[in-house]
């Protein structure tokens, strides 16, 4: 058998396989291939302290690892999910419990209300221009507003 030179050693082929999984993650859509990747980086330095060890073993130890990395990552992406799409989109939730005043009477049970410089459309009780009113929830895009207590 000829020599070459990637083959040897062992642990080099798998810093190869690792980065190229990598580089390919960002021409394809997914987020598998990094987890992989960073699996095959990870049996590739073992296989480097370990100072070689029979192939079988290291295709287990691939796979192993491969598949904690792509469960850790799922979770990772997961939780980023979880924290953004809460107020993505969504602006009008931050008005909940805020209060402002009417800038056109609630009539026929809809009217508007300014907040921050933006008008928003509020549903609830009739009431009159000028009334303080509390958000307490949303509906859409509307705000559902009611009269505010007097004492806060």
């Amino acid at each position: 058998m000829p020599d070459l030179p990637l083959l040897e050693p062992i642990w080099w082929n798998w810093y190869l396989g690792g980065l190229a999984l990598a580089c390919l993650e960002l021409l394809l859509p997914g987020s598998y291939l990094l987890w992989i990747g960073l699996g095959a980086l990870l049996t590739g330095a073992l296989t480097h302290i370990a100072g070689g060890f029979y192939w079988p073993w290291q295709i287990l130890a691939f796979s192993i690892l491969s598949l904690f990395s792509l469960l850790v990552g799922r979770r990772l992406i997961r939780r980023g999910r979880s924290s953004s799409r809460s107020s993505l989109n969504q602006r009008q939730r931050g008005c909940l419990g805020r209060q402002g005043v009417l800038v056109a009477p609630i009539s026929g049970g809809y009217g508007r209300v300014r907040l921050d410089g933006v008008y928003w459309y509020v549903r609830g009780p009739d009431l009159p221009e000028g009334t303080l009113v509390t958000v307490t929830g949303v509906e859409g895009a509307t705000l559902i507003v009611e009269k505010a207590d007097p004492a806060s």
